[in-house]
């Protein structure tokens, strides 16, 4: 999973903060256009890195 830290004018974010909250062993649910479209399970803790290539999608 990846998220931005904070919003596009810098702003703190909760669903940003949560992100970081996940621990190895919690089930994740992906929720898109009303259906959950996947289920993972974490594996290892949070971790800075640079944002993947999804295109113009995650931009802020």
């Amino acid at each position: 999973m990846w998220s931005p830290k904070q919003n596009a004018n810098g702003a703190r974010n909760q669903f940003y903060e949560n992100m970081r909250e996940v621990s190895p062993g919690d089930v994740v649910f992906s929720f898109c256009d009303t259906r959950i479209k996947a289920v993972g399970v974490v594996t290892g803790g949070a971790q800075t890195g640079p944002k993947p290539d999804f295109g113009a999608a995650g931009s802020n």
